[in-house]
């Protein structure tokens, strides 16, 4: 929420760091940095044949990192690397991670970002898909692997899964009549089916049927000084209307840290 024909070469590159924003290097306690910036390659995020990254993700978050002050790079890549170099590397931190119970004691969460609905596609003609229910009945779902929508098909017991990588290729099944529906958000559906060329009057987006909290979130070893950094990054960006024009621009709903840390 030109560029998306550079996505999957650009994907592929999962353990490269693709950028670095300035070479300076800082010390917190035994971490050396700089922060790296784990941006999950899920359109509207991407990257375009410039090294420009664009997208909710890239928008707040490095709004966040200018504000603070902190050196950093970016490491763009699927969900399951990003998510795995988040637990392992105490110099990593992200701004879209779903909370759940299962997640709650391996990260340090740092703030919500913003409320993403869940919800079944399907085109034009077709049945409009606004449950749970509804959608147990349909001969197949086609939903992006290692996802937060994945995961709760997984978990409420779906099997009727047609899984896949990258927003893309759920288009393209969608479109070809594989799959019924696609459990997805409405961005990131709207983004990759007019990015392959594909008329978006013909999509029927069902109404939510969940809803999800991201949140800004660091390795759980990441040091106290940068996270207070980054804590008091967002709460400039509230005093000086960056906030309000992100949450305009990419339907964020951040909530603003207490002022104790």
């Amino acid at each position: 929420m030109t560029r998306i024909s550079f996505l999957s070469v650009w994907t592929k590159v999962i353990g490269a760091i693709l950028l670095l924003a300035w070479p300076a290097f800082v010390m917190a306690g035994d971490v050396t940095g700089p922060i790296t910036f784990v941006i999950w390659s899920d359109p509207p995020d991407i990257v375009d044949e410039h090294g420009k990254y664009s997208g909710p993700q890239a928008d707040f978050g490095l709004e966040v990192l200018h504000h603070a002050g902190l050196a950093y790079q970016i490491r763009f890549g699927s969900f399951g690397a990003g998510y795995d170099q988040l637990l392992k590397d105490p110099t990593a931190f992200a701004v879209d991670v779903v909370r759940s119970q299962e997640r709650e004691n391996q990260l340090t969460w740092l703030t919500r970002t913003a409320r993403s609905p869940e919800l079944f596609v399907t085109m034009t003609g077709r049945k409009k898909i606004s449950s749970f229910d509804e959608a147990r009945a349909l001969k197949a779902i086609v939903v992006e692997k290692q996802t937060y929508w994945h995961q709760e098909l997984l978990r409420r017991g779906f099997r009727n899964l047609i899984e896949v990588y990258e927003a893309n290729n759920s288009a393209r099944v969608l479109r070809s009549g594989r799959a019924n529906a696609w459990f997805t958000g409405p961005d990131s559906a709207l983004y990759a089916w007019s990015s392959e060329g594909f008329d978006t009057s013909d999509l029927l987006i069902g109404d939510p049927v969940a809803f999800d909290d991201t949140y800004m979130v660091a390795n759980k070893n990441f040091p106290k000084e940068w996270k207070i950094k980054l804590i008091d990054a967002v709460k400039m960006m509230a005093a000086d209307g960056t906030i309000q024009r992100l949450s305009a621009q990419d339907h964020l709903q951040v909530q603003i840290p207490s002022q104790d840390h």
